[in-house]
């Protein structure tokens, strides 16, 4: 997500363009579904996203959780409530959605890391750094993924450590793949705030200062295996946009 609280500007899960689109692409196509059908959860948990984008807390968590309901392991379902708690401040209902129903969204899940970082991010913005940090080295890179996804999770995780002041250099020597993307996560964002009128801090390093140069590393999109589910919407893209159809 583009996180609209304690924000860098990079980590995300959402594509770019308006968050309405998140919303309406999916709600075109659900009046054209129910709950007899095969992986209907699956939509309503990317409604319940689209949703949280566009501040629709409420009926967000309500969709998140009625995926839950017919899937207790649509992981993109809990993603959703996960966000709408965060958004909303409640760090510690957060945590407890997450941990109590850890089991669900944890295992065999492509989508896991992301979901505990989203559980590390519930504790640092309560300042428990300790907990933050446990979770890095028992969950975000227990597995030292090497999938990018997980790759920009963890050196955005470090990142706002680093912001916080928290001496994360030996855990970025460590793991060298999440260290160059760190890198790049510190120049994007350098960009970003230049872009928004920003300008450059003094203690900031200018991106051709920087010890990993841009031209021999490639740039990290964190959104690109996010966004393909909603693909498949935009070929009933003309129907006729459905905002309340829940009974």
């Amino acid at each position: 997500m583009w996180r609209r609280r304690g924000n860098d500007g990079l980590c995300g899960c959402k594509p770019p363009g308006p968050s309405c689109n998140l919303r309406d692409h999916v709600a075109r196509v659900l009046p054209e579904w129910s709950n007899d059908d095969p992986g209907y959860h699956a939509l309503l948990g990317m409604y319940a996203f689209g949703l949280e984008e566009c501040g629709d807390y409420r009926r967000a968590e309500d969709f998140g959780r009625w995926a839950i309901d017919l899937n207790p392991r649509d992981a993109w379902a809990h993603h959703a409530v996960a966000h709408v708690m965060d958004m909303q401040g409640r760090l510690q209902d957060g945590i407890a959605w997450m941990t109590t129903r850890q089991r669900f969204w944890s295992e065999n899940n492509f989508f896991a890391v992301h979901n505990w970082w989203h559980l590390a991010l519930f504790h640092l913005e309560l300042d428990q750094v300790e907990a933050v940090l446990a979770l890095y080295d028992e969950a975000v890179r227990a597995a030292r993924s090497r999938v990018v996804q997980d790759l920009v999770d963890a050196a955005a995780l470090l990142w706002r450590l680093l912001l916080r002041g928290v001496d994360v250099g030996l855990l970025l020597q460590q793991g060298t793949q999440c260290g160059r993307v760190a890198v790049h996560h510190r120049v994007g964002h350098q960009r970003l705030r230049r872009g928004s009128g920003g300008g450059q801090q003094p203690d900031e390093q200018r991106d051709d200062e920087s010890p990993h140069s841009s031209s021999s590393l490639p740039v990290l999109s964190p959104c690109c295996s996010l966004w393909m589910p909603y693909r498949s919407m935009t070929l009933k893209s003309r129907l006729p946009v459905v905002t309340d159809f829940r009974s």
